[in-house]
């Protein structure tokens, strides 16, 4: 499987405090840290679209990057200013040379 590491990213954790004075949330993407990355788009069959009625508000897409152990589904990836939510994975490729996660871009 060839994987081209083409653009950078940077995947963030949420980091969530309460306000002291309203007892309200507050959320705060914190820096994991900025590596190299592919993205590839998703793009459903026409079978697909109909039977599950995708939303295409959701864009979905492949993100590979090198392999790490510190990725999880409660973070996300920011790429060129487009943030991206990780909706499945990781999971190893490439005999743990590269990790891939599903993600989703959201349109406003």
């Amino acid at each position: 499987m060839n994987v081209q590491l083409n653009q950078r990213c940077r995947i963030e954790r949420k980091t969530v405090t309460q306000d002291r004075d309203y007892g309200s949330d507050n959320v705060v993407w914190a820096l994991v840290a900025v590596v190299w990355c592919e993205i590839q788009d998703i793009l459903p069959s026409r079978a697909e679209s109909q039977e599950r009625s995708i939303d295409i508000a959701k864009n979905p897409a492949r993100w590979r990057a090198r392999y790490r152990t510190d990725i999880d589904s409660s973070m996300r990836i920011v790429v060129d200013g487009e943030i991206y939510q990780i909706v499945s994975g990781p999971a190893s490729i490439n005999n743990k040379i590269h990790i891939e996660c599903m993600i989703e871009k959201f349109s406003s």
